[in-house]
């Protein structure tokens, strides 16, 4: 279920947000389990997921060189600066993540970026938390900060705060993210291991407030998705594309 947390900066209950899918099968795999796909932090195109800026590792060693420490202390400061930095190369690999997109019209830059061949569901943040409440894992939703990587300090100490930053230039994405942390959990839930990912339980009536067609989909295309609704007893709006919307002159 959602729980806030201090890292996570929620948006306003209203904001519009959207999970594009890149193919129908997706789309169909999310109704026939009742699951929303919560991907393994590890598993995105960008290879600073989850990193530090550099000044964080350039001012842990200069905070290490001027410290006055016997050599003992130099070797256990050491320990600590190498098992601080192996943390935060796992982490990644210990939560799983849901990635979406707020705004309040569809975009082009997401299509293209998800190809033409899915659909695209539309809810609200408040709709998320909803959809949310029966699943068994705790789950946190925060915007994601876009930040220049070459001038930012990241906290040290915030576990969360690299899976909640990204690079200047994807802040495009306008991304919020919900997280299921297994990094703090019992150790029998601790050894279950997230492989691409794990499905979270959720409301799918609760969650989708409408399915929205690709650009160019025919009649033919908005059947099957209307099928499929059908079939997996969920009533919701199917919205044409507008990008296909025809210029007056």
């Amino acid at each position: 279920m959602y729980q806030e947390h201090e890292s996570f900066i929620p948006p306003p209950r209203q904001t519009r947000i959207w999970r594009y899918f890149s193919t129908v099968e997706k789309f169909t795999s999310m109704l026939e389990q009742s699951g929303l796909f919560f991907a393994r932090g590890d598993r995105f195109d960008d290879p600073f997921e989850g990193s530090l800026p550099r000044l964080n590792t350039e001012t842990r060693e200069q905070v290490y060189r001027e410290l006055e420490l016997s050599e003992d202390e130099k070797v256990l400061a050491r320990e600590i600066i190498d098992t601080w930095s192996m943390i935060k190369r796992v982490a990644p690999k210990k939560v799983a993540i849901s990635c979406w997109h707020m705004n309040e019209v569809e975009s082009v830059a997401m299509w293209r970026g998800y190809g033409n061949k899915g659909v695209a569901l539309s809810s609200t943040f408040e709709g998320l938390v909803a959809g949310l409440q029966g699943a068994a894992d705790p789950i946190h939703i925060g915007v994601v900060r876009y930040e220049d990587y070459d001038r930012f300090v990241m906290p040290e100490w915030d576990f969360f705060g690299p899976l909640l930053r990204k690079r200047m230039p994807y802040e495009y994405e306008r991304e919020l993210r919900a997280i299921v942390r297994h990094f703090y959990q019992e150790p029998e839930q601790l050894r279950r291991r997230i492989e691409k990912g794990i499905s979270v339980a959720v409301d799918l009536q609760m969650l989708i407030h409408a399915v929205h067609l690709p650009p160019g989909a025919d009649a033919r295309f908005a059947e099957l998705i209307a099928t499929l609704l059908s079939d997996h007893g969920l009533h919701v709006p199917i919205l044409p594309s507008g990008m296909d919307a025809k210029p007056s002159w």
